[in-house]
Protein backbone atom coordinates (compact mmCIF):
# COMPACT_ATOMS: atom_id res chain seq x y z
CA UNK A 1 0.00 0.00 0.00
CA UNK A 2 1.04 3.57 -0.55
CA UNK A 3 -0.94 6.66 0.36
CA UNK A 4 -1.26 10.13 1.77
CA UNK A 5 -2.38 11.69 5.05
CA UNK A 6 -3.97 15.14 5.06
CA UNK A 7 -4.66 17.29 8.11
CA UNK A 8 -6.91 20.37 8.00
CA UNK A 9 -7.81 21.80 11.39
CA UNK A 10 -9.53 19.05 13.38
CA UNK A 11 -9.95 16.80 10.32
CA UNK A 12 -7.57 14.00 9.39
CA UNK A 13 -7.94 12.07 6.16
CA UNK A 14 -5.88 9.06 5.07
CA UNK A 15 -6.18 7.54 1.59
CA UNK A 16 -4.19 4.44 0.66
CA UNK A 17 -3.91 2.57 -2.65
CA UNK A 18 -2.82 -0.96 -3.47
CA UNK A 19 0.45 -1.04 -5.36
CA UNK A 20 0.04 -4.63 -6.58
CA UNK A 21 -2.90 -6.86 -7.45
CA UNK A 22 -6.40 -5.65 -8.22
CA UNK A 23 -7.36 -1.98 -8.21
CA UNK A 24 -8.32 -0.84 -4.73
CA UNK A 25 -7.56 1.13 -1.63
CA UNK A 26 -9.01 2.54 1.56
CA UNK A 27 -10.21 5.91 2.88
CA UNK A 28 -10.51 7.02 6.50
CA UNK A 29 -11.57 10.45 7.81
CA UNK A 30 -11.79 11.53 11.44
CA UNK A 31 -12.47 14.81 13.24
CA UNK A 32 -15.37 17.23 12.86
CA UNK A 33 -18.23 16.15 10.62
CA UNK A 34 -19.24 12.70 9.49
CA UNK A 35 -16.45 10.11 9.85
CA UNK A 36 -15.55 7.88 6.88
CA UNK A 37 -14.01 4.43 7.26
CA UNK A 38 -14.43 2.22 4.17
CA UNK A 39 -12.77 0.70 1.10
CA UNK A 40 -12.44 2.82 -2.02
CA UNK A 41 -14.66 1.84 -4.94
CA UNK A 42 -13.16 -0.98 -6.98
CA UNK A 43 -14.77 0.10 -10.23
CA UNK A 44 -15.95 3.26 -11.95
CA UNK A 45 -19.56 3.92 -12.93
CA UNK A 46 -19.91 4.61 -16.67
CA UNK A 47 -20.60 8.26 -17.46
CA UNK A 48 -23.36 9.11 -19.93
CA UNK A 49 -24.97 12.30 -21.14
CA UNK A 50 -22.03 14.59 -20.38
CA UNK A 51 -21.51 17.11 -23.14
CA UNK A 52 -17.98 18.36 -23.71
CA UNK A 53 -17.52 22.06 -24.36
CA UNK A 54 -14.75 23.35 -26.58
Amino acid sequence: MCGIRLMAGDRNCTVTFRTTGPLGGYIRRTGEGRPIDRPLAGDVQPQQGLALEE
